[in-house]
């Protein structure tokens, strides 16, 4: 079993780059890079793509 500090660095490490991939998905602004996005994302499952849609809806995307 992890240790509770190390358990706290990998909580930390993941809202880290979870507030970083946020950043970059927020970068998507134009029309023509929003189509870029969904179509890469439809080349992949619902499930690896579930938390850049929850991101993406959060963004008002």
């Amino acid at each position: 079993m992890q240790s509770f500090r190390a358990l706290l660095a990998d909580r930390r490490a993941a809202r880290r780059a979870h507030r970083q991939l946020s950043e970059e998905l927020a970068a998507f602004r134009t029309a023509a890079e929003r189509a870029e996005l969904d179509a890469i994302l439809g080349r992949h499952t619902a499930d690896e793509t579930r938390e850049i849609h929850a991101i993406l809806n959060r963004l008002g995307s």
